[in-house]
């Protein structure tokens, strides 16, 4: 019988996991049936674990093609409900993630199981990979998958007041700028984004990689200018726009000081009933310690050469942050992410912090 079990031995895969019986190594995976020819008249049936794997050479291959088109493609997304994820870093963020599909390269160990686990597990050469991912360039380490698009949510189905910081985007073309102001939202704790007219796709590949997989994470909304002003008004939101058009000589951030540019955000944020303090009014952000975590606001966000429309205009109080340097504008994500912050409820704590460490120094 050693023999025979060598035999066995000879007919498997190396691999760095001993099988329970059988002195040979062989891959884990899902209940695979192989017959192995034995000396006498009856044949041996082994079964055990290991990923059912297949390998794709080809470019001209039909999964290939497909996942290009789930890459580059919006229409072909939507109707497929699906989206590839490139690079290992963002596969490993979403490991939560079911994965229809995953592909690691031929020759490097696959996946861990319990992020393979369920998904058609495929080897591919590096210019399949390559072609997959859009990457310039890949490394024995490159992963991709492909995985069910997440729903977008409606926020009118909460509770009244359950949604407190939302971040609305209009005309955000950018994919890389899209993802960064996800990702950010998700770090500072907003409670979910709102989708108006014109913004990229938030699956674009370029925008799922900025936010680091935040757009499976984050609750999403889309729709019109009406759709989100019911938002607003469901979860009583005070309405700010960051016009980032906006100088400190027009009456922006900086114009105001001292006693007369303290809380003036402030008591916009406590007085609102859903339509903003004052529709259509410039205001300055003042002292922000004292605004707490359980204040409620959507802020929103246009793009850094077109803005906000007019029509939003009219539904927010305008703010802008202080140039004090000799620069125009800053980039739409920097500025959203500082806005987050500030009306994050939590600058007054880092406020102190920093002061403390400053005079500690």
């Amino acid at each position: 019988m050693d023999g025979l079990y060598r035999g066995a031995g000879a007919l498997l895969t190396p691999s760095a996991h001993l099988h329970p019986i059988f002195t040979c190594s062989i891959r884990p995976a899902p209940r695979v049936r192989t017959r192995i020819a034995a000396r006498t008249s009856r044949d041996i049936d082994l079964s055990f674990s290991a990923p059912q794997t297949e390998e794709i050479t080809s470019l001209q291959n039909a999964t290939v093609k497909h996942c290009v088109k789930l890459r580059t493609q919006r229409g072909y997304r939507e109707s497929n409900q699906s989206v590839v994820l490139s690079g290992a870093d963002l596969i490993r963020e979403l490991a939560h993630v079911e994965f229809l599909i995953l592909f690691h390269i031929k020759g490097t160990p696959p996946p861990p199981a319990t992020m393979a686990s369920g998904a058609r597990l495929v080897t591919v050469t590096e210019g399949v990979m390559q072609k997959i991912t859009g990457l310039e360039s890949v490394s024995p380490t490159t992963l991709a998958a492909e995985v069910e698009l997440p729903g977008l949510v409606e926020f009118t189905s909460w509770r009244p007041g359950q949604l407190h910081r939302l971040l609305a985007l209009e005309r955000c073309q950018d994919p890389g700028n899209l993802g960064t102001l996800l990702r950010t939202a998700l770090a500072l704790g907003w409670d979910g984004v709102f989708l108006l007219p014109g913004c990229a796709d938030h699956f674009n590949d370029k925008a799922m990689r900025a936010s680091r997989g935040a757009c499976f994470k984050l609750p999403v909304a889309s729709g019109s200018l009406a759709d989100w002003k019911r938002v607003t008004e469901h979860h009583g939101l005070a309405c700010i726009a960051a016009d980032l058009d906006r100088t400190s000589g027009s009456g922006s951030f900086g114009a105001a000081s001292g006693a007369a540019a303290d809380g003036i955000l402030n008591s916009s944020l406590k007085n609102n009933n859903g339509n903003g303090a004052a529709n259509g009014a410039s205001s300055v952000v003042g002292d922000l310690t004292s605004l707490g975590e359980d204040m409620r606001v959507s802020l929103v966000l246009g793009s850094e050469g077109q803005g906000l429309s007019e029509d939003v205009l009219r539904e927010c109080t305008a703010v802008s942050i202080p140039m004090i340097g000799d620069m125009e504008s800053l980039n739409v994500a920097a500025a959203g992410a500082i806005l987050m912050w500030a009306l994050s409820g939590r600058a007054g704590s880092l406020a102190g912090e920093l002061s403390a460490a400053v005079k500690s120094s």
